[in-house]
């Protein structure tokens, strides 16, 4: 599969999974298919300091549709990316107050979970061990929101991630 594909798949799938359960959750997505009206490119918005400055893009966002809040954003690898790049999109994420999509603009807040998926174990460790070293004291809250999964196999590192949104679903 091409780039993103897992990625718009996985998406999909959880769009299914929470229309069926009707939870009162939306999921956004990127890399799909341009008709579908889950689809969206997701660029995170660090209006903290830097107005109307768009950066990094998300792969998936759940948000709470009652309160337009973001509960989980997430970035997926599914390519090998040097662990710097993927440290500073953490970054982004981190900074930021909101995800832009063209279905609207979503609140990041504090609770919001931030999920990286990387396709290399590897990669997901030296990621795991700068999130330690790069965070200055006034993002380190945050640092229990963050969950950084790694798995050598596309497939198994998808299948990880279905489960980890679950636990946001339930």
């Amino acid at each position: 599969m091409s780039h993103g594909k897992y990625t718009s798949k996985l998406g999909r799938k959880l769009v299914a999974i929470i229309k069926e359960r009707d939870t009162g959750l939306k999921v956004y997505y990127d890399h799909g298919d341009y008709s579908d009206p889950n689809y969206s490119t997701l660029v995170c918005e660090p209006g903290l300091f830097l107005n109307d400055s768009r950066l990094a893009i998300a792969d998936i966002i759940l948000v709470e549709e009652a309160t337009g809040k973001v509960k989980v954003v997430c970035q997926v690898e599914e390519g090998k990316k040097h662990a710097t790049k993927i440290s500073g999109h953490m970054i982004t994420f981190l900074i930021s107050e909101r995800i832009h999509t063209i279905h609207g603009d979503y609140d990041l807040t504090e609770d919001t979970i931030l999920l990286i998926a990387l396709s290399s174990i590897k990669q997901a460790e030296l990621v795991k061990e700068r999130v330690k070293n790069l965070l200055k004291p006034e993002f380190r809250s945050r640092i229990e929101k963050i969950q950084i999964l790694g798995n050598n196999e596309i497939k198994n590192l998808i299948d990880d991630l279905e489960k980890e949104f679950l636990k946001y679903i339930d």
